[in-house]
């Protein structure tokens, strides 16, 4: 029985149909109306993906995968799994404390945000675990 859905190797070729979809999962989150100027700032938000995704597709430590629909013929949905140690992970590919440009984020949202994800990688200090992004189009839309 033929499938047709494919499970293979996310490539920097599916970079901006990966960052597309990340960005379009945040529209709805509450806070990034607060951490985002002159909200929904499509441009600087679609930088700071496609800089996560490219980075996370750049780390030999992180498993990249996408599940392809062969008879469409398009990328569905993408799956970045990656193992994290004792505490010292870096932070996950959908964070927004990118250390580089900030612009077009409002930095006392961002330090507070920062400071939430500081605290809670304390609490899994000494702790081995796997990072898992999973993100894909509504099943109604392929």
């Amino acid at each position: 029985m033929n499938s047709a859905y494919s499970i293979l190797a996310a490539t920097h070729n599916d970079l901006p149909v990966l960052a597309a979809y990340l960005q379009a999962s945040k529209l709805n989150l509450a806070i990034n109306r607060f951490l985002y100027d002159d909200w929904p700032n499509n441009a600087v938000q679609k930088a700071k993906y496609t800089s996560a995704i490219a980075g996370s597709l750049d780390d030999p430590a992180t498993i990249s995968l996408k599940v392809v629909n062969t008879t469409a013929g398009e990328l569905i949905a993408y799956m970045f799994l990656t193992p994290r140690t004792s505490g010292k992970s870096k932070d996950l590919p959908n964070s927004t404390a990118d250390k580089g440009n900030m612009d077009g984020l409002n930095r006392e949202v961002l330090a507070t945000v920062n400071k939430v994800v500081a605290e809670i990688n304390r609490q899994w200090t000494n702790t081995d675990y796997l990072g898992l992004l999973l993100i894909g189009k509504p099943p109604n839309t392929f």
